[in-house]
């Protein structure tokens, strides 16, 4: 299975193509071919394996260098765009809701990929490089809203939720880009859904379905999360894409598991105040009522206790 191509050019009658490929047992090589026009047709080139290949800095040069780019747009962005928003409760959520819509969107290839395999994550295609690049970026985003968080609305920034979450992200995806998984990553930005949901209800509040993105929340990051864990732990997929990737969702499966646990109880708590609320607004209606009638029924006594006083005969 084809996992990418890259062509780099040393001059203008020298083109080098680099393919990686991978075979069953998930060995991948790449074969470097010097082609000239001269001699088009023949092809010679020596085998060097991804390792090497990332030692040298040939793959990593282009996808750092689209991540430094994609820092700089995003950061452009947000200077655009936050003079539009009154609070910095909303700003904080520009960038998380436009990455979270590319992010989702990018996933869908890899999501019938993997519908289209009955469910079988060793046989998602990969785009080589373009995996890279998307991985770049969301490294991008993740420094880029770090770096403004911290200049501009720092006290959005939670503690875990922001600087813990953002920095261990950074190391999970650079993880994935040495150990060749990023096919997996970009699979699982579909788990992006419910934070452009609960963004969008950020950003505009008339906008914000608190059930919607529950919803999501667990069809992507607890029921999918779940069937990803247990599709990685099967044996014929474990033996390709080995012990790594079970090892990461599960962990990262206890932490959406936490937030979800805590929006169930923001769920249950909101409609428990409802309820205090609605017996409280019950019993001054309650009172209302008593109050009126105790002030009718003393109107009504005060006129039977008071002589009625009779007018002299012939005054009319």
């Amino acid at each position: 299975m084809s996992l990418g191509c890259n062509t780099c050019t040393s001059s203008t009658t020298h083109v080098v193509s680099v393919c990686l490929m991978r075979d069953f047992s998930d060995r991948r090589t790449i074969q470097f071919h010097p082609l000239t026009h001269q001699h088009s047709s023949e092809l010679s080139g020596s085998l060097m394996t991804t390792e090497q290949v990332m030692a040298s800095g040939y793959l990593s040069q282009i996808p750092l260098g689209f991540m430094v780019a994609s820092a700089a747009l995003l950061l452009a962005l947000y200077k655009i765009t936050s003079p539009h928003f009154s609070s910095n409760k909303q700003r904080a959520w520009i960038l998380s809701t436009t990455v979270s819509a590319v992010m989702t969107l990018s996933s869908l290839p890899f999501i019938m990929s993997f519908l289209s395999s009955f469910g079988s994550v060793s046989q998602v295609h990969s785009y080589g490089a373009m995996d890279q690049y998307l991985l770049r970026f969301f490294q991008a985003f993740l420094i880029s809203d770090l770096i403004i968080g911290f200049l501009s609305y720092r006290e959005e920034v939670d503690m875990i939720s922001g600087w813990a979450h953002h920095v261990v992200y950074l190391g999970i995806v650079e993880i994935a880009i040495h150990n060749r998984l990023t096919e997996i990553f970009c699979l699982c930005f579909i788990m992006e859904l419910p934070t452009f949901v609960l963004g969008m209800g950020k950003i505009a509040p008339t906008m914000r379905s608190n059930h919607l993105f529950a919803i999501t929340f667990f069809l992507t990051r607890i029921f999918f999360h779940a069937v990803l864990i247990v599709s990685y732990t099967l044996p014929h997929n474990r033996i390709i894409t080995g012990n790594l990737p079970p090892i990461i969702l599960g962990l990262l499966f206890c932490l959406h598991s936490f937030w979800f646990y805590g929006c169930i109880r923001g769920f249950v708590r909101r409609a428990k105040s409802s309820k205090e609320v609605e017996a409280v607004e019950k019993h001054e209606v309650s009172d209302v009522k008593d109050g009126i009638i105790a002030m009718e029924q003393k109107k009504v006594i005060q006129r039977e206790i008071t002589p009625t006083r009779r007018m002299p005969a012939g005054s009319s």
